[in-house]
């Protein structure tokens, strides 16, 4: 099971109150730290927008053909990734209720909206999506990670 956007936003959080934390005892690592969270947050964002436009763009643009939509060519892109910001902030508002909740259990697991009405097709492309989604953070950090560290 791999990390939603708003579960990667918490690692994120967490590793940055972390580098506040430690600059009691260690300024260095603290920068550290806190450039690690700043880093892995804007590739957890970047991967988000970028998931967003292989998956309308290329993977299945035929999904969107027959929307009736006044969107286009520059418009519709930024409307992409906004849906992607969107996404994660709605995920990351999934991760605050549990952790209000006390449902700390509860992280990592997923909320099927659809509860099986469709068969297994929708969980699976979410499933498959995450996992996409969760790959291309990871790259985009190393790369970030590469570049500004």
């Amino acid at each position: 099971m791999s990390p939603n956007g708003g579960e990667c936003m918490l690692i994120c959080g967490l590793v940055l109150v972390l580098g506040v934390v430690v600059a009691v005892f260690d300024l260095s690592l603290s920068l550290s730290l806190i450039k690690l969270g700043a880093l892995f947050g804007s590739a957890t964002m970047v991967a988000n927008i970028a998931h967003g436009f292989l998956h309308h763009l290329v993977l299945h643009p035929d999904r969107v053909q027959n929307m009736k939509t006044t969107l286009h060519g520059w418009r519709w892109i930024c409307a992409i990734a906004e849906g992607a910001v969107i996404c994660v902030f709605s995920e990351w508002g999934r991760v605050v209720g549990l952790l209000e909740r006390g449902e700390y259990d509860l992280l990592g697991m997923r909320f099927d909206w659809f509860c099986g009405v469709w068969g297994e097709g929708p969980r699976r492309q979410e499933m498959k999506n995450n996992q996409m989604r969760a790959v291309l953070t990871v790259v985009v950090f190393a790369f970030l990670v590469h570049v500004f560290a």
